[in-house]
C-alpha cells in the first residue's frame, strides 16, 4: 500500500512541476503532457507486495489480457496470500503449479465488464461472474459480501480498496480465492445455513450420497442444486409440526435432499418446462414462471435474482420452498416408522427375531419406548452377548414387550411434571403384567435409567419415544430405588444387611430369580414418623436386628395383587398382621394401622409386587 501511495504522490508532484514550468515559461509554448495512467499489470508491477501475483500473471501468459482496454475489477492477492495458498496446495514454488490450473485461479480473480468500487459493494451482498471457466462453457460465480468490510467467497478480505488504473479497479486482498465448489456458496451465504445443517445431519445416518464430501469435491458432478433458503426450511418444520431438523429421521432428510439434486449442470436458460429428473425422483418445472412442483403438488419458486450461481462442480439455483418426495397417503405404523430410522435398526432386527412385527403393527393405541442402536449394543455387552442372535427368543420377547405400554398413546407433555406407574405388555408372575415407572420432573425417564432423547414420534397406531437405554425387566429393587419417596426403605434394607439379616435383603429384592414376594413399602414419611415414635434420630440408632425384624413384617412370600387381598390374617415373613380389604388397611400385632396408598398399589416386578403404605409395620 505504501508503494502505491508513493507512486501516486510522485505522479502528482511530476504533473504539478511540469504544469508550473509550462505556465511560467513565456518563451516556450510547448507543453509537456502528463504521463499516461498505469494499467492493471503496470500497477501491480509497481507494488512490491504483489510481486508473486505479477510472476503468476507472466507465467500464465495473461499480461496482454490484463493490460487490454475494457473495464475490469481485479482482486489482487498479496505475496503472503500466495505463499499460504501454495503451501496449502502442496507446491514449493509458483513454477510447480500447472499453467492451466494457475490460469483458472488467476481468472477467478477477474470480474470482467465492470469497475466494482468498494462503495458499490458496501452494505450489500450478491453474486457476479469471473473469467474462470466452469462446466459446459460457463463462467464461475463469485460471492461478495459488503456487510462488514468487503469479502469474496467468504475468504478473501479486501485490505486495500479502489486502486484506480487505466483499465479497471484493483482491490488488494489477503487470500488467494480458490475455484468455488457448491459447498463454497452454500457455506458463505448465511441465508443457506440450514441447508448446510441438513447436509451435515443427513451424513450422520446412512446417506444415499456422502453429501458434504460430494458438494465439496471439485472432481464430482457437475450437478444442479435447487437450494432452499432458511425461510423455506423454517416453513417446512412448521408444516411438519417439528421444532428442529434433528426431530426428523436422517433417512427422511436424505430422501428430501435427493429431490434437490440433478445430475447435470443446468443453467436457468437451459431449464425447460416439463419433467425434471432429480436423484430422488421426478419433479415438474414451469420455465415460463420459474417454478418447480414436487410429487405432492407443492410449488417452489426459483428466486430469479439468485440463479446460475456457478461452481466448478455444478450450478446452484435458490428456491423458496423445500421439495418433498412423494408422501404416503397413510402414516407409517410403529414398525414402519422404526424401519425408517437408521438409529433404530437393531430394534427392528430384535422385533423381527422375536416375531413381534404383527403385534406392533396392529391397530390400537400404544406407547413404545425405542432404544437406539448404541443402547442395544451396551445392553448386549452388559449381558454377555456378542450379538442379538445369541439372546434366547423368550427373553428377547419379554425385554421388548417391557418397552410397550398398551392401551394409550402418551405424549411427553402428558408425562411432564409428574411421576407414576403404568403397565407394559411384559409378563410378570401369576399372569400379571410388569409395571414401569415414569418420571417427568426433569425431562422424561423410565425406571430411573432410560431417558427420552427424541419424544413424540407419531405413528398410525401410537407414539414412539426414542430412549438412550434398553430397559431391563424390573425387580422389586428397581422400583424401590427409582422412586425417591421410598429412599429410606432402601436405606433400611442396606442397614439390615450390615448385621445378620434373616434374608440378604438387597440381594433378595434385586434378584429376578427370587420370590415372587409381596412387599408393603413404607414411604419416607412413614419412617420419619416411626423415628419420632421411637424417639431416635436415625435408623442407625436402632439395632440391625430390630430393623431386620421390622422389615420381615413387610414381606409376604407370594405375589398378592390388590385385587387378591382379602380381609383377615396375612402371614408375613415376620409374623401375622391383619388386612381389611374393604378399606385397604393393615393392622400390626400392636394394633397400629397402616393405610395402603390406593394410587400406589400393584407395582409389579419380575420377582414380586409392591404396595406402598403410610405407616411402618412393627413386630409384637
Amino acid at each position: 500500500m505504501k508503494n502505491l501511495m508513493n507512486l501516486k504522490r510522485l505522479t502528482f508532484i511530476i504533473v504539478v512541476l511540469l504544469t508550473f514550468s509550462a505556465c511560467s515559461n513565456d518563451d516556450d509554448n510547448n507543453t509537456i503532457a502528463a504521463p499516461e495512467p498505469l494499467n492493471i499489470v503496470e500497477t501491480a508491477q509497481s507494488v512490491s507486495d504483489l510481486s508473486i501475483l505479477v510472476e503468476a500473471v507472466v507465467q500464465a501468459g495473461l499480461v496482454d489480457a490484463l493490460s487490454a482496454d475494457g473495464a475490469k475489477t481485479v482482486l489482487a492477492p498479496t505475496n503472503d496470500a500466495f505463499t499460504a495458498f501454495l503451501a496449502e496446495k502442496g507446491f514449493n514454488s509458483l513454477s510447480e503449479v500447472p499453467n492451466d490450473v494457475l490460469t483458472q485461479i488467476l481468472l477467478n480473480h477477474v470480474i470482467a465488464g465492470a469497475n466494482l468500487e468498494s462503495s458499490a459493494l458496501i452494505g450489500t451482498s450478491g453474486y457476479t461472474n469471473t473469467l474462470a471457466d466452469g462446466p459446459n462453457s460457463t463462467k464461475l460465480s463469485i460471492y461478495y459480501d459488503g456487510n462488514a468490510g468487503v469479502t469474496f467467497n467468504g475468504s478473501g478480505t479486501v485490505t486495500t480498496a479502489d486502486v484506480e488504473t487505466s483499465n479497471g479497479t484493483v482491490h488488494i486482498i489477503d487470500q488467494v480465492i480458490d475455484l468455488p465448489t457448491i459447498a463454497t456458496f452454500a457455506t458463505t451465504n448465511s441465508a443457506l445455513s440450514i441447508l448446510v445443517d441438513a447436509l451435515v445431519y443427513a451424513d450422520t445416518g446412512n446417506p444415499t450420497v456422502p453429501y458434504i464430501d460430494t458438494v465439496s469435491d471439485a472432481a464430482t458432478g457437475p450437478f444442479t442444486v435447487f437450494a432452499p433458503t432458511n425461510d423455506a426450511f423454517v416453513s417446512l418444520l412448521s408444516e411438519l409440526e417439528e421444532s428442529a431438523l434433528t426431530d426428523i429421521p436422517t433417512s427422511t432428510i436424505d430422501a428430501v435432499l435427493l429431490n434437490h439434486i440433478v445430475d447435470a449442470n443446468v443453467q436457468s436458460s437451459q431449464l425447460t418446462s416439463g419433467t425434471v429428473s432429480t436423484l430422488g425422483g421426478n419433479i415438474t418445472a414451469d420455465a415460463s414462471v420459474f417454478t418447480l412442483t414436487d410429487a405432492n403438488g407443492r410449488v417452489s419458486n426459483i428466486v430469479t435474482s439468485l440463479v446460475d450461481i456457478q461452481t466448478i462442480n455444478g450450478v446452484v439455483h435458490v428456491i423458496d420452498k423445500v421439495i418433498l418426495p412423494a408422501m404416503d397417503a397413510d402414516p407409517l405404523n410403529i414398525v414402519e416408522t422404526a424401519q425408517s430410522v437408521d438409529d433404530l435398526s437393531v430394534l427392528v432386527d430384535a422385533v423381527v427375531q422375536a416375531g413381534l412385527v404383527d403385534a406392533l403393527s396392529a391397530d390400537g393405541a400404544k406407547t413404545v419406548l425405542a432404544p437406539t442402536n448404541a443402547a442395544f449394543t451396551a445392553f448386549l455387552a452388559a449381558k454377555g452377548f456378542n450379538s442379538l442372535s445369541e439372546v434366547p427368543n423368550d427373553i428377547l420377547t419379554q425385554i421388548l414387550l417391557n418397552h410397550v405400554i398398551a392401551g394409550t398413546s402418551y405424549l411427553s407433555s402428558d408425562l411432564a411434571g409428574s411421576t407414576g406407574y403404568e403397565n407394559t405388555l411384559a409378563d410378570g408372575p401369576n399372569s400379571t403384567k410388569l409395571s414401569i415407572y415414569y418420571d417427568g420432573t426433569s425431562g422424561v425417564s423410565f425406571n430411573g435409567s432410560a431417558a427420552v432423547v427424541i419424544p413424540d414420534v407419531e405413528t398410525s397406531n401410537g407414539i414412539v419415544h426414542v430412549i438412550d437405554q434398553v430397559i431391563d425387566l424390573p425387580t422389586i429393587a428397581t422400583f424401590a430405588t427409582t422412586n425417591s419417596a421410598l429412599s429410606i426403605l432402601v436405606d433400611a434394607l442396606v442397614y439390615a444387611d450390615t448385621g445378620n439379616p434373616t434374608v440378604p435383603y438387597i440381594n433378595t429384592v434385586s434378584d429376578a430369580a427370587t420370590g415372587p414376594f409381596t412387599v408393603f413399602a413404607p414411604t419416607n414419611d412413614a419412617f420419619v414418623s416411626l423415628l419420632s415414635e421411637l424417639e431416635v434420630s436415625a435408623l442407625t440408632d436402632i439395632p440391625t436386628s430390630t430393623v431386620d425384624a421390622v422389615l420381615l413384617n413387610h414381606i409376604v412370600d407370594a405375589n398378592v395383587q390388590s385385587s387378591q387381598l382379602t380381609s383377615g390374617t396375612v402371614s408375613t415373613l415376620g409374623g401375622n398382621i391383619t388386612a381389611d380389604a374393604s378399606v385397604f388397611t393393615l393392622t400390626d400385632a400392636n394394633g397400629r394401622v397402616s393405610n395402603i396408598v390406593t394410587s400406589l398399589v400393584d407395582i409389579q416386578s419380575i420377582n414380586g409386587v409392591v404396595h406402598v403404605i403410610d405407616k411402618v409395620i412393627l413386630p409384637e
